[in-house]
């Protein structure tokens, strides 16, 4: 570029003309705002949830090698990874709702929603040939692979979302979003990212405490950790959780439900 040509930005100032990016981030800056004066609770619930799991995460996770060194569950593998990337997940689609950017959150969610049905059904049905298949990096047919081989509990309500989460994401006219500056329209998109992080959140906890924390991680953790901390935060997830609840709707609480009931494998 000659010297003497102004630069692009320089262009963009000759003509009073705003880099996008820089609106984008205006849009943000201000959907955060309005969105905190109507979903104050809402933000205040979710970081208090996400802060007791991640507590656990990391309290369970001085003890690690006790939970993924068991030769007769080779599958821990999988039940550990999700659980710590569906953290960074939560955070990541948890701060694009709060901005306003409840499209973008989406993807995440369903990548969230995946990884929590796929590792409870390979805990479930210690299906090894899964496993195996996943950990080699190849591709799981949630459908065929997984959702058609749960006789109980009735999968309805996890198929439903689970459908809604791939048109949301899929290049489709209900993924993404419209338009990025946030008005009373979009308060129901909201609503909506909030209590499904909720739902999936206690998944989490159901997945962590029934999977994840087995008979001898336990042991380790009573005996040679500070489990009077552990006691406390538990006291504090459930109580998230009672608010939470309160505001999901019954299709929601359904889910949870048929997600935390004992599942019962197609041979």
């Amino acid at each position: 570029m000659n010297n003497n040509e102004m630069s692009m930005y320089e262009f963009f100032e000759s003509i009073n003309f705003t880099p996008p990016h820089m609106q984008f981030l205006k849009y943000t800056f201000d959907n955060e705002k309005k969105i905190e004066e109507k979903f104050k609770n809402y933000r205040g619930a979710t970081e208090y949830i996400f802060d007791a799991l991640n507590f656990l995460l990391i309290r369970y996770s001085a003890y690690y090698d006790h939970f993924y060194l068991v030769k007769d569950r080779p599958y821990n593998g999988l039940l550990w990874t999700a659980f710590i990337k569906n953290s960074y997940s939560f955070y990541s689609a948890f701060d694009m709702t709060k901005q306003g950017l409840y499209g973008s959150a989406r993807v995440l969610l369903r990548y969230i929603y995946e990884f929590l049905i796929i590792s409870k059904y390979v805990a479930v049905s210690k299906d090894v040939s899964l496993y195996n298949g996943w950990n080699s990096g190849k591709g799981i047919w949630m459908s065929s692979d997984v959702l058609k081989k749960i006789v109980k509990p009735n999968v309805t309500e996890i198929k439903t979302l689970w459908e809604t989460l791939c048109r949301f994401t899929h290049s489709s006219i209900t993924s993404q979003q419209s338009g990025i500056e946030y008005s009373e329209y979009h308060e129901k998109e909201i609503e909506f990212n909030y209590v499904i992080i909720w739902v999936m959140m206690e998944m989490s906890y159901h997945l962590l405490n029934r999977y994840i924390l087995t008979s001898r991680l336990s042991y380790y953790l009573r005996n040679y950790g500070d489990y009077s901390q552990i006691k406390c935060v538990l006291k504090y997830i459930r109580e998230g959780f009672n608010y939470t609840r309160k505001i999901m709707g019954k299709d929601s609480r359904l889910l949870v439900k048929n997600y935390k009931e004992d599942w019962i494998i197609k041979s």
